[in-house]
């Protein structure tokens, strides 16, 4: 996640409404689209740490509405559609960052990579849209040390008696190793450069730095995997406090699309992973003849719908709660 101004799959369910008003459904379940294109406008940028759940707005319009979407496979997980958000005089807006913030229902989704963010500026039925496609962008906690490992040989006096035998030892090198993965939701490796911040477990100052966040960079490697090095040979008294600092890392490669991944836990309550949460139709008649049934389903979860016979006449109709 940036340092930021403010403290900073789905299924598809058809059913067919026969002539006798007989309602059949079955399920269909949606791909993940994988693609990495920002479609952002100008100098605005879309930020999602998908293990926050949280999403930024920067450099938007000023003081303006902007509604924020979640999708999965073109399924809905979440909106703002009713919280009615505004950017501040810096075009600046944060959903699910500190609670109070949260998606309709003081909730948010469970966002994942592969997932849409959709914004529309000036709310419900604006034209001016931009999405971003999340990407895997994680880490795998604090650096660790790299220790150097060597085999010392026999000591051994004139007389050939073993002084000392021959051991190992581990060397410590005061370079700590930051390590993660950095896709496309596919698995593809992302170009460009990854970030990796520390921040200060006592919000003190770094001796490396001068800052309270300590940044470095890398890229990810063939596997989509990189390691990013922290040295502190020459300020020693940082590196105890390696362990306990607050974890970030960012995806450079974009201006406008950053998907990045932080410390796990989202401060809105989640939302439910397995939800009937949008009917193509709710008034339900003789002229229907499809009907589609969608919303998020958890992971390992089956969803099915069990078929139910609705009398309709041919000259009335019904309206689905």
């Amino acid at each position: 996640m940036q340092e930021h101004r403010k403290s900073r799959g789905p299924a598809g369910v058809r059913g067919r409404n026969l002539a006798t008003g007989a309602l059949v459904a079955a399920v269909a379940a949606l791909g993940v689209a994988p693609a990495a294109d920002a479609a952002v406008k100008g100098a605005r940028s879309i930020e999602a740490a998908h293990s926050r759940d949280l999403v930024i707005l920067s450099d938007y319009p000023k003081n303006k509405e902007v509604m924020v979407e979640v999708l999965r496979g073109g399924v809905l997980l979440g909106t703002t559609i009713n919280s009615h958000y505004e950017t501040d005089d810096t075009g600046f807006l944060e959903i699910n960052h500190v609670g109070g913030d949260c998606y309709d229902g003081n909730v948010s989704p469970d966002i994942r990579p592969g997932d849409m963010v959709r914004t529309t500026v000036g709310g419900p039925g604006g034209s001016d849209v931009d999405d971003m496609i999340v990407q895997n962008v994680t880490h795998e906690g604090a650096p660790k040390e790299r220790i150097i490992t060597r085999t010392l040989p026999a000591v051994v006096d004139d007389l050939g008696n073993v002084i000392t035998p021959e051991h190992t030892v581990e060397e410590h090198t005061g370079i700590f190793v930051a390590t993660g993965f950095a896709t496309t939701p596919d698995g593809t490796p992302l170009p460009g450069d990854v970030e990796f911040r520390l921040n200060h477990p006592t919000k003190g100052i770094w001796a490396a730095t001068g800052r309270r966040d300590w940044r470095s960079t890398g890229q990810a490697g063939p596997d989509g995997r990189y390691a990013i090095e922290f040295d502190t040979n020459d300020h020693p008294e940082d590196a105890p406090l390696i362990k306990g600092a607050a974890l970030a890392s960012l995806w450079l490669g974009s201006t406008s699309e950053l998907s990045g991944y932080d410390d796990i836990g989202s401060a809105c309550a989640p939302a439910p992973t397995s939800a009937i949460t949008a009917l193509s139709h709710t008034l339900i008649g003789s002229a229907v003849q499809d009907i589609t049934v969608s919303g998020p389903v958890q992971d390992g979860v089956t969803v099915s719908v069990v078929s139910r016979a609705l009398t309709v006449a041919r000259s009335r109709s019904m309206q689905v709660p």
